[in-house]
């Protein structure tokens, strides 16, 4: 980087400064960089100068009885504000001090109100004051007091003439409210006044010329004319024209507005130094930059100018083309993207790997926020179909779409299976599904009753259970010994014992099984006789009324 230093003189002391520094390229014409900085120049202590008494009409006092006027020449230093004086009664700082004050020109008249107040024996004519004067700058050093120096009583009190002629008029303070020159070709002026090169003049036919000038207030005129090419309300001969015309610059460089078109001729700059373009015929803009943008004919761009370019950051042309860099391109019929294409929440449905690919042309995968997309499915999660890791899954599989929510809700081309609660909070289906609802009341209500009933006959079967025990218990009282097992509901009864010595045993069948006792046996089926069997085992049988085998 090369280091540029500029040296900036007649700065005022005791100021602030703003300096700005541009850095202009010089290939493309434009600023590409500024610096601005505030700059406080040192307080001046310097002291003003002396104003010179000892030279002749270097200082003079001029007096009346009741005023003193001073003249003197100013002392050198450009930053010279104003002046302190001081009037006394005597030759003497110790005496009475009549006035002091301030004043901002080489020449004024102080009026003292106090002059009643000096001796008697100081009065009389001619009246003489004495006086003193230093100078004061800008930052307010001031300079050293003149010496004192006695008044000339000159000084003309009131005067009233009616023609004066003089080859000199010097003045501090012109009172009259009118000064009428005589003719259009009488001029006041200042002393050196050339014309068109020094000093001012101010003409009896209304005109006048100064070479600077400061205007406080309000400037009105009804045309300004300051050469050919800058005027307002002037043609170009300086002439007062009606049209409200404006125009400033050279022949060939310039602004003008005719009360209908503003043109310019040249470059437009805004405050920062950019430019918008530059101006041709007045007309339109053929070219130009605007903090780095350039602007011709047939397009803008950023950097050199080229379209799908890595040395050109942006890029449009008249064509339709577009282009940000060699990454993003448009050519008026295809959108190209070289890189990643992110969302605002950073995530990208292109992967890096396709992403690097010059010749994709489609995506094929990628994700979106945690939506994984690819060729065949996109899901949220592991990816796989009916899994408690997979929040979302649709897929093509075969033809078939398979598609789940978690491992709850699943379709896998033709069936649909819910794991969990259905809830139907309208429409036609929770209709039907309350009217099912109703039936199922109703054969829940059946089923109740049904169970009643089944539970009303097992009381009764328990009932008769409790019967044939209790008849059981009652015919065996005299079975002293031995074990007895019985099944009521099955109509079948079997006895062990060798304690059994007597009894009845009463049945209606006997279809199985040993007895082995002295028993008298009196059944149904044995019609009108009787079974003996002997303690050794023989039995009789009434053979007249049963076979005997």
């Amino acid at each position: 980087m090369t280091e540029v230093r500029q040296i900036i003189s007649d700065l005022e002391t005791s100021k602030t400064y703003l300096v700005r520094a541009e850095v202009i390229d010089k290939n493309l014409g434009v600023v590409v960089g500024e610096s601005v900085a505030v700059v406080a120049t040192p307080t001046d202590s310097s002291i003003p100068g002396e104003i010179d008494s000892t030279i002749p009409g270097g200082f003079l006092l001029f007096s009346n009885s009741k005023s003193v006027m001073f003249r003197f020449n100013a002392p050198l230093g450009k930053d010279i504000s104003g002046y302190d004086y001081e009037i006394y009664a005597t030759n003497s700082l110790s005496g009475l001090l009549l006035a002091s004050g301030q004043s901002y020109t080489t020449v004024f008249t102080v009026i003292l109100d106090n002059t009643e107040a000096i001796p008697v024996d100081l009065e009389g004519p001619p009246k003489i004051f004495y006086g003193r004067v230093r100078a004061f700058d800008t930052s307010g050093n001031k300079g050293p007091y003149t010496s004192l120096i006695a008044s000339k009583p000159t000084l003309i009190d009131s005067a009233e003439i009616s023609d004066l002629t003089a080859t000199k008029i010097k003045a501090g303070t012109i009172t009259s409210s009118i000064i009428n020159l005589d003719g259009a070709n009488s001029v006041i002026r200042s002393s050196n006044y050339t014309t068109g090169t020094d000093g001012w003049a101010i003409r009896g036919d209304g005109t006048a010329e100064f070479s600077a000038g400061v205007i406080r207030g309000t400037v009105k005129a009804g045309s300004l004319f300051i050469d050919a090419n800058n005027r307002w309300k002037s043609d170009a001969t300086g002439a007062t024209i009606s049209i409200p015309e404006f125009k400033v610059g050279s022949s060939t460089q310039y602004v003008s507005w005719d009360g209908n078109t503003l043109t310019v001729q040249g470059t437009l700059k805004f405050p920062d130094g950019t430019t918008p373009g530059t101006f041709d015929d007045g007309d339109a803009i053929t070219g130009g930059s605007v903090a780095g943008l350039t602007i011709n004919s047939s397009k803008i761009f950023f950097g050199t100018g080229t379209y799908g370019n890595t040395s050109t950051a942006f890029y449009v042309d008249n064509t339709g083309k577009f282009s940000l860099g060699d990454k993003l391109t448009w050519d008026g019929s295809a959108l190209t993207i070289q890189g990643t294409l992110k969302f605002p929440d950073g995530s990208t449905p292109v992967s890096e790997e396709e992403a690097e690919e010059a010749a994709e042309d489609v995506i094929t995968s990628g994700f979106v926020g945690g939506l994984i997309i690819q060729s065949d499915k996109m899901y949220y999660g592991a990816g796989s179909f009916a899994s408690s890791n997979t929040g979302f899954y649709v897929a093509n599989n075969g033809g078939a779409t398979n598609f789940s929510l978690g491992d709850k809700l699943t379709w896998n081309g033709s069936t649909l299976s819910i794991s969990g609660n259905v809830v139907i909070t309208g429409g036609s289906t929770l209709a039907s599904i309350n009217n099912a609802q109703d039936t199922a009341d109703t054969a829940n209500n059946t089923a109740n009753n049904a169970q009643n009933t089944a539970n009303n006959a097992q009381n009764t079967a328990n009932n008769a259970q409790d019967d044939a025990n209790s008849a059981y218990n009652l015919a065996s009282t005299k079975i002293t010994a031995g074990e007895v097992v019985t099944t009521i509901n099955g109509g079948s009864t079997t006895i062990h014992g060798d304690k059994i010595t007597t009894g009845t045993l009463s049945a209606d069948r006997i279809s199985g099984g040993t007895i082995t006792a002295t028993i008298q046996i009196n059944s149904p089926f044995i019609n009108g006789g009787s079974i003996s069997i002997g303690p050794n085992g023989n039995f009789q049988v009434d053979s007249s009324r049963y076979d005997v085998w």
